[in-house]
């Protein structure tokens, strides 16, 4: 069973993307998160294996969540999930140290493709930001 925190400080979001995850990821825990300092408290208790994290979320510098992951024992991957363009701040994102990069307004299909590609351990961006990094 896989445990993903959702952490964005939109509840439609939150909501869509559960009901997205759910017929894909049937062995889930889903754990939402609306402020950052909400987050770094669950990451000081709890192993997690998936955060999907909203860049805008309150109380919280989103390099600081990349610092603090690097003690914990699991290091759980960080996708972002964003309003920005993936072409602007993906290749950033991943330097900063996110697992992935995916925009607010993409598919079902690339959702789950982000989703599966991180918890497999791989780093997921679109197409079009791999061909812009290369």
């Amino acid at each position: 069973m896989h445990t993903i925190v959702l952490a964005t400080p939109f509840p439609i979001h939150r909501i869509g993307i559960e009901t997205i995850i759910r017929p894909y990821f049937s062995e889930v825990k889903l754990i939402e998160i609306q402020d950052g300092e909400d987050l770094i408290r669950l990451l000081a208790h709890r192993e997690v294996d998936l955060i999907i994290v909203d860049p805008m979320l309150p109380d919280l510098l989103i390099k600081r969540l990349f610092e603090m992951r690097e003690p914990l024992k699991s290091r759980p991957p960080i996708l972002v999930y964003s309003e920005d363009d993936e072409l602007l701040v993906g290749g950033k994102f991943i330097h900063m140290g996110a697992t992935g990069f995916i925009e607010q307004k993409c598919s079902r299909e690339q959702l789950i493709s982000a989703i599966s590609t991180v918890l497999n351990g791989d780093i997921y961006l679109s197409e079009k930001v791999w061909a812009n990094i290369e």
